[in-house]
């Protein structure tokens, strides 16, 4: 199988990849958001991007900051759109990571 061949590559970056012999793929990068942002994965997912994390690389100053809002949707092979439900809320540093197969 190909993932075989593939396995242990990996790009060690602000925006990467590792690649496991299991077949088993995490991505992670950053991304800017206003209300939205596209993160774009590095190396598209073969089969199925299986979940997405996404945290802001901001520190959250008053409780019920809107910063915190954040939710992740419109995950494909090769992308997924990190969204904050408010629409007044500053651009934000976006840290996201990716796992599938």
């Amino acid at each position: 199988a190909s993932w075989i061949s593939n396995a242990g590559q990996a790009l060690k970056a602000p925006i990467g990849y590792s690649k496991t012999i299991g077949g088993i793929i995490t991505q992670w990068g950053t991304v800017v958001c206003a209300r939205y942002g596209t993160a774009t994965f590095p190396v598209a997912f073969p089969n199925l991007c299986a979940s997405v994390t996404a945290t802001p690389a901001v520190a959250l100053t008053t409780a019920g900051d809107k910063r915190d809002s954040w939710m992740v949707s419109s995950v494909s092979k090769t992308n997924c759109v990190i969204f904050n439900n408010f629409e007044s809320t500053p651009s934000v540093n976006m840290y996201w990571m990716a796992v599938g197969y």
